[in-house]
């Protein structure tokens, strides 16, 4: 038998290089870690750094060594970390407005080992590292800058052994979302809130657990009586107590409760609140009355088969920068494309506002800052004429009031005028009164008493010339009395200065354009019916 040999093959491999992680040194302002450092595994921080408002999505790690680290998002986009985060630095993060449109996300696999001081100065953030894992192992503080807020999604993602500050200018807040959680206590310094959404639990582990400092106050909301849980170590002694307050627990009549200690350890709900001093009724019947003075239907007014206006009608509206925007216009304008009988009709809408413009510059005219852009304006009386204006609508004096320093008596001249010329003209005038600068109910702003004496003239001047009014701003004092207060537990309330119906405290936004959509479309209405 012939003997075949065997020959053994031997593959002979060169060994693989595996990829190293790359760990970038870095100080700074970086807009983009992703573009600046491409491929980047880990930050160490040599310095102080920001990661700006283009960081987006960033899994590298972050060593901050004993520096300070700064993720700022320019105003709320969208930023997640999901590395770990070392060191024993500072760590602020600032986000953008509550609420807040774009997410900021801290989020991982594993606990970080973080012990400095985080901050959460601006906005909103939210936790979402897995159930046990601490996204950090220093105390948290939560304010500083502006309103600021910390969501909770998993349980005992806060260290233990750690305090919560609330600080800053202007409210804060941790919502828990069902969590249970463990602090070692909180320090309230401004007007703070802990909301108990869920089947929550919050435990207080240190023998002070919770202290409110003077002026400040910590309201607990969406609180479950037998359900969610508030324990504390130690009774908080009897003036803390009176800076805690339970607003609307649930199986209990609406309202604001003060806080009382029950044996074992626990915080709950106690006697309704008495509000202290306030400047307007907030009882249910006062409420209800202010509710018919904005609830109205006014785009219904004008539309619909026994909608009053006209084929052909041109309707055009004189005003300031918040005309100019033309939010409200848009409002009306879509109100009466959707409907089937208003939508055939050829009805045609005009954007004559000034931006920065007051009384004299409707009547007169102004060689620039009119819609579009920054065109020129020819004075109302040319312009209704030119148009073939069936409908004028008016709403100004803002600027009059605010930094044009227009006098009453002034003031009153022009709308006098602007009222002869639609007479004139026989186009029936819608006179708005204005809107207001700044949100706070009750009075509380600073122009509050001059707008009301300017809107007093408007309104009589309406009357004096059998004008149709508008009154918007009576709409809107209203709508901020009711929407923009919430009692504290001292029996004060506390309201914002803008974000309610405006962007700025002077200019709608989406809710204050359909607030004067609805009110100047009923005047419309009333116009065109009226004799």
């Amino acid at each position: 038998m012939l003997a075949i040999p065997i020959i053994a093959l031997v593959a002979v491999c060169q060994p693989r290089t595996l990829p190293v992680q790359q760990v970038i040194a870095i100080q700074g302002v970086v807009e983009s870690p992703h573009d600046s450092h491409r491929g980047a595994a880990a930050f160490a921080l040599t310095g102080p750094t920001t990661f700006g408002w283009r960081t987006g999505q960033l899994s590298a790690s972050v060593d901050i060594g004993d520096h300070a680290f700064l993720v700022d998002t320019g105003g709320g986009n969208e930023t997640i970390l999901t590395g770990r985060i070392s060191g024993t630095g500072t760590f602020e993060w600032r986000s953008g407005g509550v609420p807040q449109v774009a997410q900021s996300i801290l989020r991982g696999d594993t606990a970080n080992t973080f012990s400095g001081t985080f901050t959460m100065s601006k906005g909103v953030l939210d936790i979402e590292l897995p159930a046990g894992q601490n996204a950090f192992e220093g105390p948290l503080v939560v304010g500083g800058r502006d309103r600021a807020v910390v969501n909770l999604h998993a349980n005992e993602t806060l260290p233990d052994t750690q305090t919560i500050t609330f600080t800053g200018p202007k409210d804060t807040g941790i919502v828990l979302n069902g969590v249970t959680e463990t602090i070692a206590g909180c320090q309230v310094r401004n007007h703070a809130s802990i909301d108990f959404s869920g089947a929550s639990s919050l435990k207080l582990t240190s023998i002070t657990g919770i202290r409110v400092s003077r002026g400040a106050t910590l309201s607990i909301i969406n609180f479950k009586p037998g359900v969610s849980r508030f324990a504390v170590t130690n009774a908080p002694d009897s003036e803390t107590l009176s800076k805690i307050g339970f607003l609307n627990p649930a199986g209990l009549p609406r309202g604001l409760y003060s806080a009382s200690f029950k044996a074992p350890g626990f915080i709950t709900p106690g006697l309704m609140v008495t509000p202290a001093n306030l400047p307007f009724a907030i009882d249910e019947e006062a409420v209800t009355a202010r509710e018919k003075v904005f609830n109205i239907r006014g785009l219904d007014d004008i539309t619909g088969p026994k909608s009053p206006i006209r084929p052909a009608t041109t309707i055009a509206f004189f005003g300031d920068s918040l005309t100019w925007l033309g939010g409200y216009i848009v409002e009306i304008e879509r109100a009466l494309a959707n409907d089937k009988t208003t939508s055939r009709i050829g009805t045609r809408l005009i954007n004559r506002g000034i931006n920065g413009g007051g009384a004299k510059q409707l009547v007169a005219g102004s060689p620039d800052a009119a819609f579009p852009g920054s065109s020129a304006q020819k004075p109302f009386a040319t312009l209704i004429k030119q148009d073939n204006v069936g409908i004028a609508v008016v709403m100004i004096g803002i600027n009059d009031v605010w930094w044009r320093n227009t006098s009453e008596a002034d003031f009153r001249a022009d709308l006098e005028k602007l009222a002869a010329a639609a007479k004139e003209q026989r186009v029936r005038l819608v006179l708005c009164t204005m809107l207001g600068r700044g949100e706070l109910p009750g009075g509380a702003n600073a122009d509050d008493a001059k707008i009301d004496a300017y809107c007093a003239i408007i309104r009589d001047v309406a009357a004096k010339s059998h004008c149709t009014l508008s009154d918007v701003r009576a709409a809107a004092q209203a709508w901020w009395m009711n929407t923009n207060t919430a009692l504290r537990p001292d029996g004060t309330l506390a309201s914002k200065a803008q974000d309610i119906l405006t962007y700025d405290g002077v200019h709608p936004n989406a809710k204050g354009n359909q607030l004067l959509a609805s009110q100047i479309a009923a005047g419309i209405a009333r116009a065109l019916r009226s004799k």
